[in-house]
């Protein structure tokens, strides 16, 4: 795959404006994400707001409202803009959470927060030709590792330091599935996926350099799907050969032998851990919904329908505790998000995107969120909101 980057780059404009031109038919979707309680507030201690800096200002009636002037006045668009918890102040600002932050006592106040309307950003191209969906994820802020499989049946990598993207750099092996990554600690990684034999092999960067490929079993029909809830814990899931999620985990010693979880599943599993020892996972069901079961810290709950229609492999993501965000390729080829908030599953948001392949989403930190997938060109793209 590295050999074929420097010919895509010569056609990199071309390729950037034509895609960009297909997702720009939908709108971005926005989500009101609330800080309070500890968290975030406006409020400048004189009753009021202090002005923004877009000069931007109206009374509203509601949050509702403040969402439907922003939506219809170009001074808003491309950017955060926040409502006070009262309803009644829209202010537009660049970075809506450190002008929460800067205004009003910081992230210890106990005083009510603010609301803001984070935008998703436009997808960007990152290049490479992928033959599967790609694998996201993040040990520290701003750092983000990302692997794909090539049209050589290689796994590639590459990563965000804070500051640029890396050059995509090899990983060797030979697989017939998307790959998955994961990191159990800062400088950390590790990569699974299912070989040419149907087992799963695993390969880990130690903070020094790769280790080589070995083999833990199983008979995968999918990719895998790996998270951690702890410095010397992993914990993988596959769709088996009888369509059943099975589980197996790494203790800080030694691996455990493959456990079965039920369910009647025609994707890869999407799995995620918001705390220790628990873990959420996620597939899509024979009526092509997205199902869910959970290990609560003492049993594995019963599968429970959380509708959608997925064209592919969901993906999860924990980004603080109680906290669950999944994001799916519907039939339109769209990406949609389905949030878990601590009491309750929202409703289903459209994204955007002309995606052929399932998403893969990580979060840096807790309030930003990246995605990625595999574009009608075969590129990888990206979106993120913060």
């Amino acid at each position: 795959m590295k050999h074929q980057i420097p010919k895509l780059a010569r056609y990199a404009r071309l390729i950037v404006i034509s895609f960009l031109s297909l997702f720009s038919i939908s709108a971005l979707a926005n989500d009101w994400l609330y800080q309070g309680m500890g968290g975030w507030r406006t409020d400048d201690g004189r009753g009021g707001w202090i002005q923004n800096d877009r000069g931007y200002a109206r009374t509203v009636t509601n949050i509702e409202a403040c969402k439907r002037l922003c939506e219809s006045d170009s001074a808003c668009r491309g950017i955060e803009y926040i409502t006070a918890a009262s309803g009644n102040t829209c202010e537009v600002h660049h970075d809506a959470y450190r002008h929460c932050d800067a205004t009003g006592g910081g992230r210890s106040s106990s005083q009510d927060g603010c609301w803001v309307f984070a935008r998703w950003k436009p997808w960007e191209g990152l290049g490479g030709i992928l033959s599967s969906a790609p694998a996201v994820t993040s040990w520290g802020v701003n750092r983000l590792d990302v692997v794909v499989r090539g049209t050589d049946n290689q796994y590639h990598h590459k990563w965000w330091d804070g500051t640029r993207w890396g050059d995509w750099s090899g990983l060797g092996g030979l697989f017939h599935s998307a790959p998955a990554v994961v990191s159990r600690g800062a400088n950390r990684l590790h990569v699974f996926g299912r070989g040419t034999d149907a087992q799963l092999w695993h390969k880990w960067w130690d903070g020094t350099r790769w280790l080589d490929w070995q083999p833990l079993g199983g008979a995968l029909s999918e990719a895998p799907s790996a998270t951690s809830w702890g410095a010397n814990r992993l914990d993988v899931f596959v769709r088996g050969t009888d369509n059943r999620l099975h589980h197996k985990w790494w203790d800080g010693s030694r691996w455990s032998s493959w456990e079965g979880l039920g369910g009647n599943l025609t994707s890869a599993p999407s799995c995620a851990s918001w705390g220790e020892n628990r873990i959420d996972c996620f597939a899509r069901g024979t009526d092509n919904q997205l199902w869910h079961t959970w290990w609560d810290g003492t049993r594995w709950n019963p599968w429970e329908g959380l509708g959608g229609v997925l064209a592919f492999a969901p993906s999860a993501v924990a980004s603080k505790a109680n906290r669950l965000d999944v994001f799916v390729t519907g039939t339109d080829n769209q990406m949609h998000h389905k949030q878990w908030d601590g009491s309750r599953w929202l409703d289903w948001k459209v994204v955007s995107g002309r995606l052929i392949s399932a998403p893969s989403c990580a979060a840096s930190e807790a309030n930003r969120m990246d995605c990625f997938a595999s574009g009608t060109d075969d590129q990888l793209w990206h979106t993120w909101r913060h």
